[in-house]
């Protein structure tokens, strides 16, 4: 637009310019303390969280998820910025206690070239710190045979159900040293279990030891089995 006044002209351009994206290109998905230790995790493993995030799976009975379809030992597993990986072949060498955790993050695409030595995706654990102030908690979950379903295959008759006791228990506690300088913050976590089954087995009958069938299944002698000759039955299929 122009503007003429006097002895003065004033020119405005206006242009329009695009807006870059700030924020990096990499897929992340940040997972805070809170959230890990609300939710209900069998055997307490922060890991089975990670399939909150897009492109990420855990199959049932596996331990360690496929980012982005990449084979289950090819991410790497940082906690407070140090490799968490057994040199060969690859397994993480254990997974830190769930009040231990502050917060996670699963990079699972376009991952900053800061991260390295992998080809599927980042899983980085900040674990907590210590405070200015005392914080403590103390913690048991137990597990027992009264919730239990009886066994399909067991017998009608009343049967105890067996046994199932399991006691996973543990404690954190955080303070400071130095006010403002030094704090420390622990952990422990045990787990107790006693655990019964319900075995199914077929074992042979008093008659059947002593080589009677009869009544019960075809019984054949193999020594008679001469070439395309078929093996001949027993007399009533006892064995004499």
């Amino acid at each position: 637009t122009m503007t003429a006044g006097g002895d003065h002209v004033t020119i405005t351009i206006i242009e329009d310019f695009p807006i870059l994206q700030a924020q990096p290109s990499n897929v992340e998905t940040n997972i805070p303390g809170t959230s890990v230790v609300a939710m209900p995790l069998n055997s307490r493993n922060f890991i089975q969280l990670s399939t909150l995030a897009p492109g990420v799976e855990l199959p049932p009975g596996t331990l360690l998820p496929r980012i982005n379809g990449g084979r289950p030992r090819t991410d790497e597993y940082l906690y407070d910025g140090i490799s968490a990986l057994q040199p060969e072949p690859g397994q993480v060498a254990f997974f830190p206690i769930l009040d231990d955790i502050e917060e996670f993050t699963i990079e699972a695409n376009n991952v900053p070239a800061e991260f390295g030595r992998f080809n599927g995706g980042v899983v980085n654990v900040a674990t907590r710190a210590g405070s200015n102030t005392l914080h403590a908690s103390l913690y048991e979950f137990l597990r027992n045979e009264d919730l239990n379903a009886r066994n399909y295959f067991a017998s009608a008759a009343p049967a105890p159900k067996p046994e199932y006791r399991r006691n996973l228990y543990g404690a954190t506690l955080g303070a400071p040293i130095l006010h403002d300088h030094l704090f420390f913050f622990g952990d422990y976590q045990g787990i107790k279990a006693l655990i019964g089954r319900t075995v199914i087995s077929t074992i042979p009958t008093m008659n059947e030891r002593q080589g009677i069938f009869t009544g019960v299944s075809h019984i054949y002698d193999p020594s008679t089995a001469t070439g395309i000759n078929p093996r001949t039955e027993f007399p009533t299929d006892v064995i004499n």
